[in-house]
């Protein structure tokens, strides 16, 4: 738990402006799946693999640090997989 509290992570104001955009964009359009994935995946970008470094070692060590990074991260791919393809499976 001392490891969450400690680490600070960083999200580029571009990325937020970029963010930013794309949500109203799909708010306009009225497409609002396609707006909450676009927000998952930056999340989940920024998580796991904009500060990747923050979290796992130089050399790449297995730790449980690092297992539990890894698995948390295959398991929010698989959720928002799956609930991407529920949500344009579906009739508007």
């Amino acid at each position: 738990m001392e490891l969450t509290q400690t680490v600070m992570l960083e999200v580029p104001l571009w990325h937020m402006a970029l963010l930013l955009a794309i949500m109203i964009a799909c708010l306009a359009w009225r497409r609002y799946a396609l707006g909450m994935l676009g927000a998952v995946l930056f999340i989940l970008y920024w998580g796991y693999i904009y500060n990747m470094d923050k979290f796992l070692d130089a050399s790449f060590t297995f730790n449980s640090v690092t297992i539990c990074f890894i698995l948390t991260g295959g398991i929010n791919a698989i959720i928002v997989l799956v609930l991407t393809l529920h949500a344009f499976s579906c009739e508007d």
